[in-house]
């Protein structure tokens, strides 16, 4: 397979990733979770989970 010439530049990767992890740190992501209560939780879970013999 022949090559591109094209090279990953690492540093510029890793100063990209670490421009957005101190941007993540000053403005969090949030989100909001809802649940349905009306079935019990453990009757799902052993709707759906499988057994082993």
């Amino acid at each position: 397979m022949a090559r591109s010439g094209f090279k990953i530049n690492r540093q510029g990767i890793r100063k990209m990733m670490n421009e957005i992890q101190r941007e993540m740190d000053e403005h969090p992501v949030k989100a909001r979770v809802e649940s349905d209560t009306s079935a019990p939780a453990a009757s799902w879970v052993a709707a759906t989970s499988s057994t082993v013999p």
